[in-house]
């Protein structure tokens, strides 16, 4: 009986003290993934989380499409918001951003739909926050010009405190190159 008594006892000892030492664990696991890759602090259990300023919603994507006659920034956000699917695989590319996730979102993008220049006519030239991706049907009858992309770069940034100047500055974190279908490739 009294060996009974001290496994229990035992036992009770290592469990107070198992779910302090797994929570343990778990800061020192997320702590080091967040130093070895572009993790938020944010994610994976949010140590460190009110340390800095990189937040997800503090990091973007940048959206530039390479056309013949140039480079054309566009919003983003705008060619996402109407894919749900689209927008989560952004949301995670911007917690963890990765080349093969972001290349997997622009490769997304460049095969949603044909693109279009949707800018009224009195504005004369291709305004990026008139770019629109539509479906191949409703192009003809949209009122848009079909717009010729030979390809996609997308890059993700995230605020950085710079203790030294005491501001906020703008830092890439990763950026692929991306040729749509058709056109010759473009480097990485």
């Amino acid at each position: 009986m009294i060996g009974g008594a001290a496994v229990r006892g035992g036992l009770r000892h290592i469990l107070v003290w198992l779910a302090p030492a797994l929570l343990c664990a778990l800061a020192v696991a997320q702590m080091g993934v967040v130093s070895q890759s572009s993790l938020s602090r944010w994610k994976m259990g949010g140590f460190g989380m009110y340390s800095g300023t990189d937040t997800v919603r503090s990091r973007w994507i940048r959206a530039v499409l390479l056309t013949g006659d140039g480079e054309l920034p566009v919003p983003f956000d705008r060619l996402v918001k109407d894919r749900p699917a689209l927008a989560l695989a952004a949301r995670t590319t911007r917690a963890l951003p990765e080349p093969e996730r972001l290349r997997a979102v622009g490769q997304a993008l460049l095969n949603a739909g044909a693109w279009a220049d949707c800018t009224p006519a009195r504005v004369g030239r291709v305004s990026s926050g008139h770019v629109k991706i539509l479906a191949r049907t409703r192009l003809m009858g949209s009122g848009c010009r079909p717009m010729t992309v030979r390809g996609l770069r997308l890059e993700v940034w995230r605020y950085r405190y710079a203790s030294s100047g005491r501001r906020l500055r703008a830092e890439s974190l990763v950026a692929v190159k991306l040729a749509a279908r058709g056109a010759p490739r473009a480097n990485e």
